[in-house]
């Protein structure tokens, strides 16, 4: 049977030298792979009438985190290059269900937009794949990495090891990755973290509850960016709700939190508010830019014109 209709976005942040060969390579490579075994899916079905939605979701779940090995293995052997590696954090919408696959510390998000009253909430945040966060330095330090961790908050931990002449190599800013395969065997792993989530279910609780629950990685709890904030009217309707799917680079989310992203892009996506009166004329990339220029900004001022990291943002509606 032909290969369900499904949307795919996502960012692939490469790093280090030659980051960029493997940063193209993944963003040719994975969509081929990624419905070539949304395909296989789809013949076992057919031959198979025991399929619940059950297991689909978790045949999906599975296949992404195939995916991300395969095109990680296929690199390492077409490519042949001594480093770099990127990130990969993308989106995939099958039916009714948002899948977010995430490796490195680029981020997806799924947001809700409100049209009656404008108000957006992210309800969905991957988390960043940092070196100390507990699980991912456990299994760097089991496999011989070692794990720096700076004094100044601001700055990444890194993995690196220590050569046959005891001097540190590495430094490498997150701990799963496509590529960085110098780095494979101290820890670093290119199988992303898979979730599942039913767009139903999204919109039905954004309409029932009305403290408003949501999903995220933990970073923004208390309020601190904004990112949770219910509706204390409840007003909400199945109607009323839209479901925007965004993927960005951590360049970006350095500066921008992921609540004011997605509130800029869902106000130029949907447009006007009935209950404020305002119409935003935006288009969607006029407002990607405003946000790019933005953390541009943000990297020019901090770094007085040295540096200035990757930066790029995909963004659709779901619902």
């Amino acid at each position: 049977p032909a290969v369900p209709r499904y949307q795919l976005l996502g960012v692939f942040d490469g790093h280090d030298k030659l980051g960029e060969k493997v940063s193209q390579y993944a963003t040719e490579q994975m969509p081929k792979v990624v419905a070539a075994k949304l395909a296989a899916i789809a013949d076992a079905e057919v031959k198979d009438s025991g399929w619940t939605n059950d297991r689909r979701i978790e045949a999906t779940k599975k296949l992404l985190e195939d995916a991300f090995v395969e095109v990680d293995a296929n690199g390492k052997k077409n490519l042949a290059i001594p480093s770099g590696g990127c990130t990969a954090s993308f989106v995939l919408h099958l039916d009714d269900m948002l899948y977010v696959a995430n490796a490195g510390d680029s981020r997806s998000i799924v947001a809700i937009y409100d049209t009656r009253s404008g108000k957006t909430k992210v309800v969905y945040a991957s988390r960043e794949d940092k070196p100390d966060l507990k699980d991912e330095r456990a299994r760097v330090e089991r496999s011989g990495g070692k794990v720096y961790i700076p004094k100044d908050p601001r700055e990444s931990s890194r993995v690196f090891y220590l050569d046959s002449n005891n001097q540190p190599r590495g430094g490498l800013a997150m701990s799963r990755s496509l590529g960085d395969w110098d780095l494979e065997s101290k820890g670093v792993i290119p199988d992303p973290i898979v979730d599942a989530l039913s767009i139903a279910d999204i919109v039905a609780a954004e309409s029932t509850d009305k403290e408003g629950s949501c999903k995220n990685d933990g970073d923004e709890s208390g309020g601190a960016e904004g990112t949770c904030v219910a509706d204390p009217a409840g007003n909400a309707t199945n109607e009323s709700i839209r479901v925007v799917a965004i993927s960005a680079t951590d360049g970006v989310l350095d500066y921008i939190s992921p609540h004011d992203i997605a509130q800029e892009i869902a106000n130029s996506l949907f447009g006007s508010s009935e209950a404020n009166g305002r119409k935003d004329d935006k288009h969607l990339l006029a407002a990607i830019a405003e946000l790019m220029a933005t953390s541009a900004k943000g990297w020019h001022k901090e770094m007085r014109g040295s540096y200035r990291d990757d930066m790029a943002i995909s963004a659709t509606v779901v619902k």
